[in-house]
């Protein structure tokens, strides 16, 4: 058996941890072995044929265990357990520090996505479901069930919270793309949630004996648990040099029950909307009250003819913050639907 670059998954079926480990050993490898069991995995890194360090997230498999999910990914000799990003071209920092493992390989065309949703969430599922192709790349990332943060971008844009996770639904109803569901330990999840969320914290030169999360760094991404790192994600940093706190607690995010395409629609403003922007109207000043400046503002950008899904983009709202006020302004009858 030999390495490839990209690595090595599988399953030891009757062979132990041990056994498995042996087997990188003989031949002289460098590199990180993932091992893993519902209870939790077991990081070992080795250096030329020796494993010279490893580290237990959850309550981990034992080596003597048999039946072990596995993942070997060769490196060069190292101080830390190394696996590649999962996004290495993406501009968002959360993308780029999520571990590039493989998990399991769904079609969007032949699921139901809201149905996906609901099985994990009583699962009290932990991980990531992430897709990518020539034209846009995405994760939902899943803390206990619940979805904690989504991120989604394209080459003109990026969308994070609940537009991104509307755009991840919307991509699987509307294409033939492939999403990756990969089991993730909680605490890995939690740090990647403190990144998301933009938890900072601390400015001192050495993380604290206590430090648990994620630091960001010219060396890539690295995670720590109660002072200790235990594995780093090697991709070139963009953005800021910071730790992050990780975080138990993050909204969970659902999925809206409007129409798939909801975002897509525009609006164009009726006789009485054009008149409501006019401050020569008597409507106008009638409106002058119950309209305040972020609905006048709405109203301006609606009279452009941009769909929901750029308004949000253009006023920094969430689709979910947008919806009451577009539906002030239809039942008022400023605004119609087009065709």
């Amino acid at each position: 058996m030999r390495p490839e670059e990209k690595g090595i998954s599988g399953h030891s079926g009757m062979l132990s941890g041990a056994a498995l480990l042996q087997s990188f050993e003989k031949l002289n490898c460098s590199g990180t072995l993932l091992l893993e069991q519902d209870r939790g995995s077991l990081l070992l890194l080795l250096n030329q044929g020796r494993a010279s360090a490893s580290f237990k997230l959850g309550l981990g498999p034992e080596l003597s265990q048999q039946d072990q999910g596995f993942h070997f990914q060769p490196h060069e000799a190292a101080k830390l357990p190394q696996l590649p990003s999962r996004f290495p071209a993406s501009s968002l920092a959360l993308l780029r520090a999520l571990p590039g493992l493989s998990g399991s390989s769904l079609s969007a065309a032949s699921l139901d996505f809201r149905a996906l949703l609901k099985h994990l969430a009583e699962q009290s599922f932990s991980g990531s479901l992430s897709l990518e192709d020539d034209k846009r790349r995405g994760v939902v990332l899943f803390l206990k069930g619940r979805i904690g943060f989504a991120q989604f971008e394209t080459e003109t844009q990026e969308r994070s919270g609940q537009n991104a996770l509307r755009a991840i639904y919307r991509s699987c109803l509307h294409s033939e793309i492939q999403l990756d569901l990969r089991r993730l330990e909680p605490q890995l999840v939690a740090s990647l949630l403190g990144l998301a969320l933009d938890l900072v914290v601390g400015n001192e030169a050495k993380p604290p004996a206590d430090f648990s999360g994620l630091e960001a760094s010219e060396e890539g991404y690295t995670y720590y648990q109660e002072g200790k790192a235990y594995l780093q994600i090697p991709v070139e940093l963009r953005g800021k040099s910071n730790r992050y706190a990780p975080c138990q607690n993050s909204p969970s995010l659902t999925l809206p029950n409007e129409p798939p395409d909801w975002e897509t629609y525009c609006y164009q403003l009726t006789l009485r909307g054009r008149d409501a922007l006019n401050p020569m109207t008597e409507l106008a000043m009638a409106f002058q009250d119950s309209l305040d400046n972020k609905g006048r503002e709405l109203l301006t950008q609606l009279s452009q003819s941009r769909s929901i899904e750029e308004l949000a983009s253009r006023l920094k709202l969430q689709l979910e913050e947008l919806k009451p006020q577009i539906m002030q302004l239809e039942h008022e009858g400023l605004i119609k639907r087009t065709a």
